[in-house]
């Protein structure tokens, strides 16, 4: 899940939502950043989106660890299967 960071244009309230990208292109589409209630100064306003040099981490769930794993694992035999000696090499070390 991404982080997003939002500022409220009236009372400058910091406000972090952890939403999927998919899920965050949906709301600012139907313009929901413009109108939501802030908990600070219960008005309905518009939220600035914050950009700071802090980065935000998107992890993947157990499902694609597992499609990325077995896909290395094909990709590392079908290279020794092929006889690629620097991939087994990689793989055995040296004689």
């Amino acid at each position: 899940m991404a982080k997003y960071t939002f500022s409220c244009n009236t009372c400058n309230l910091k406000k972090n939502i952890n939403m999927n990208i998919k899920e965050y292109r949906r709301l600012k589409e139907e313009k929901h950043f413009e109108s939501m209630p802030c908990d600070q100064c219960s008005s309905i306003n518009s939220f600035s989106q914050l950009f700071g040099n802090l980065s935000s981490t998107i992890t993947k769930d157990r499902e694609q660890l597992v499609r990325d794993i077995l896909d290395d694992a094909r990709a590392v035999s079908e290279k020794i299967r092929s006889g690629d000696q620097k991939a087994i090499r990689n793989i055995y070390g040296e004689d």
